[in-house]
């Protein structure tokens, strides 16, 4: 594992710190207060999108934290791979503060780590990438294969919707929506990693440019 300067491992530890303590909590939060099984509250937690993607993130702060030299260190060492987690985190902190926010208002402990999943913890991902991922090699096809990410989560979503009855958030719920509605806004939200996906190669190369340019 490449050498860390003094304020990337500041930013790496800060950031798995605040995950950790943010995943953890919001599970212990869900098993004191839903009233169902540990094995169902697992479930339950494990079926959002914003604590698979926080999990990742952690996943990634540990590889560059504590990795040998590993297959898993290397991967999560990649930038390609860095700039796939960091864009599904900040569509995590864009679709929950523009279209779920205003859905609830939790209050104390719930409230600070709703805070931190969905808007501390894709901020700094996304500003650990600007400041440390290097840019050179990052390509779009790489990315685009990470598309899978979210196509599996939203097949795993709609089967066990279909068996539970139960679904993580109001725009893939097919008893309420209809399956046609709940596709049109799966394929909304694709566009929009697509999208986010092109900027973050643009702005790669943005970087790259810039430092060519310099004398």
């Amino acid at each position: 594992m490449p050498a860390q300067s003094r304020s990337q491992s500041f930013f790496i530890w800060t950031g798995f710190a605040v995950a950790l303590f943010s995943v953890v909590v919001q599970l212990y939060l869900q098993a004191v207060g839903g009233g169902l099984s540990f094995f169902n509250t697992l479930a339950n937690f494990l079926s959002y999108f914003t604590i698979l993607t926080n999990l990742l993130a952690l996943v990634c702060y540990a590889a560059l934290l504590f990795g040998h030299d590993g297959q898993v260190s290397a991967f999560f060492e990649r930038p390609v791979t860095q700039t796939a987690i960091m864009v599904n985190m900040v569509i995590v902190g864009l679709i929950y503060n523009v279209v779920l926010r205003q859905l609830w208002a939790p209050s104390g402990i719930q409230r600070l780590v709703d805070e931190m999943l969905h808007a501390f913890n894709p901020f700094w991902f996304l500003l650990l990438w600007l400041l440390f991922t290097p840019k050179r090699r990052i390509r779009l096809a790489p990315l685009l294969v990470w598309l899978a990410y979210p196509a599996a989560y939203l097949v795993y979503t709609l089967l066990r919707g279909m068996y539970t009855g139960w679904y993580p958030y109001p725009f893939v719920n097919v008893a309420e929506l209809g399956l046609q509605k709940v596709l049109l806004n799966s394929l909304g939200i694709t566009g929009l990693f697509v999208v986010f996906l092109l900027l973050a190669v643009g702005l790669a190369r943005a970087f790259t440019a810039g430092k060519k340019g310099r004398i």
